[in-house]
């Protein structure tokens, strides 16, 4: 198997960021949840179980650190277009607040990426 270059840096960065966010356990469970998107296998429990949470803990939809986390995963894992268009959906009451852009715009987490970053 062929690796690509600058696999390990890429995912080392990742991990970085990961650990600059501090959910707790139910935040953290919705985050595999998205996590579980990407593999074909699990995506349907993956909705299932983001929607269960979205009646459950409606407030995880418009935290700004849990968005951050997910457009990380978004970065960095590989989402079917459907999938990437049901994460999206899934935080419309954010995206659609006009100071998210600003928000993201200014935090070089999301807008530096490794390969830029020495």
């Amino acid at each position: 198997m062929v690796e690509w270059p600058l696999k390990k840096t890429f995912w080392d960065y990742y991990l970085k960021k990961q650990r600059m966010f501090n959910h707790n356990a139910s935040q953290l469970q919705l985050i595999r949840y998205f996590q579980m998107l990407s593999n074909k296998m699990l995506e349907n429990q993956g909705k299932g179980a983001i929607r269960k949470t979205q009646e459950n803990n409606p407030e995880y939809f418009i935290d700004r650190f849990i968005f951050y986390h997910v457009l990380l995963l978004l970065i960095f894992y590989k989402f079917s277009l459907s999938n990437r268009q049901f994460i999206w959906k899934c935080f419309d009451r954010l995206v659609n607040n006009q100071n998210v852009f600003m928000v993201v715009d200014s935090n070089p987490t999301l807008t530096i990426t490794p390969f830029y970053h020495q």
